[in-house]
């Protein structure tokens, strides 16, 4: 049995949403020669309008369901018990009884089914379309449904808050741009051994003053 190198599937993760999509596209385009395509039609309508669409919408996803972050999934039930940013590898798609070619299939309605890498038990969990509302200022409500599948090999740092990783390769490179990133990248993964940085540029690696200056007082507090 051949033994994947140290890192080959452990999540990326870039400080930019640029270099997010660059890294993701180029692990699809890695898939081409083996790659079995399955059509989603996204459905959207304008629910209710009195006027023209306006260029700002607000945007409500239904209470029931959570957007996350994650190689394959988005929008999972609560009563799976996972939270935002959930990652997940698809382990089939299904169709309603008596889709019996392509043209059918491929309308929303349809299950995935994916596998969650935090799952204590490790059973697929059906991913099913999404239906969000998006409202604007003069009356008019949008209405977009599709399945909620992302691929994410690589993820931005700010994405990934609140995960626990056993293994990252992190980007520290000069695209870093606010204090504390690093600490974030970092602390997502549970330890030393399941890290491996890309680009170390030291000077990128800041801290808040702000929060330095508050553990300083609490230091040198004395109650």
């Amino acid at each position: 049995m051949s033994v994947k190198p140290p890192f080959v599937d452990a999540l990326r993760l870039m400080p930019s949403k640029e270099q997010v999509e660059e890294y993701n596209d180029s692990r699809l385009k890695d898939l081409s020669h083996s790659t079995k395509i399955y059509e989603f039609d996204a459905e959207h309508s304008i629910v209710e309008s009195t006027t023209l669409i306006p260029g700002v919408v607000a945007h409500e996803v239904p209470e029931s369901l959570i957007p996350s972050n994650n190689r394959d999934c988005a929008g999972l039930s609560r009563k799976e018990g996972l939270a935002n940013g959930a990652r997940g590898i698809i382990v089939g798609f299904s169709w309603p009884i008596g889709a019996d070619d392509q043209a059918k299939r491929g309308l929303t309605g349809q299950v995935s089914r994916v596998t969650i890498d935090d799952s204590s038990e490790q059973e697929a969990v059906p991913i099913e379309p999404v239906m969000a509302k998006f409202y604007g200022k003069q009356g008019v409500t949008l209405q977009h449904t599709q399945l909620p599948l992302l691929p994410c090999w690589a993820a931005t740092i700010h994405e990934v808050l609140g995960l626990s990783l056993d293994a990252a390769v992190i980007d520290l490179g000069p695209k870093m741009f606010e204090d504390g990133m690093a600490y974030v990248a970092l602390s997502r993964v549970r330890t030393l051994q399941g890290v491996a940085l890309l680009g170390l540029v030291e000077k990128k690696i800041t801290s808040s003053t702000v929060a330095n200056d508050e553990m300083d007082r609490l230091r040198n507090h004395r109650l």
